[in-house]
């Protein structure tokens, strides 16, 4: 008995000097191999900045029929200039637009190209610029930080 639990011992000590592949349980570098043919075809899916801008436009148009847009100029213009300050402290260079959806239900979308759109049922609900800046710097965040392109992808 005590031979045995010599020998497991001894023969475990030699394994980190097999080869890296012989280490791994058997099938991995197969998995590895699917892996990266995977990556690799992820790299097709890549977007330029005009194409991402023309999704952007996709998604928000089928949004603003969906929901409509609130016809109140002023309320565009003030959510645009918060909106705008926001965006430019995000460090990104794209336009953003921002879109007013004609609509009590409570929520902000961003689409790809700097699309930002948030409801009359959010803006309902913001008591002061700063909140509307936090929901705002959110939506602006997914699309500097690529959320639904990586999604796509």
């Amino acid at each position: 008995m005590r031979s045995g639990i010599v020998a497991l011992v001894m023969s475990s000590l030699f394994v980190p000097c097999l080869p890296g592949s012989a280490q791994f349980p058997r099938g991995i570098t197969s998995r590895i191999e699917k892996v990266e043919k995977v990556t690799d075809k992820l790299k097709d899916v890549e977007l330029t900045p005009e194409e991402e801008v023309r999704l952007g436009e996709e998604i928000s148009s089928r949004i603003r029929t969906k929901y409509g847009v609130v016809q109140d100029p002023a309320v565009h213009k003030y959510v645009s200039l918060v909106g705008t300050v926001v965006a430019r402290k995000s460090g990104s260079t794209m336009p953003f637009h921002f879109i007013v959806l004609d609509t009590d239900g409570v929520n902000a979308f961003a689409a790809p190209g700097g699309f930002i759109h948030i409801t009359r049922g959010a803006l309902a609900l913001v008591k002061d610029e700063s909140q509307l800046a936090g929901v705002l710097a959110h939506e602006v965040a997914h699309v500097t930080q690529q959320h639904t392109i990586r999604a796509i992808q």
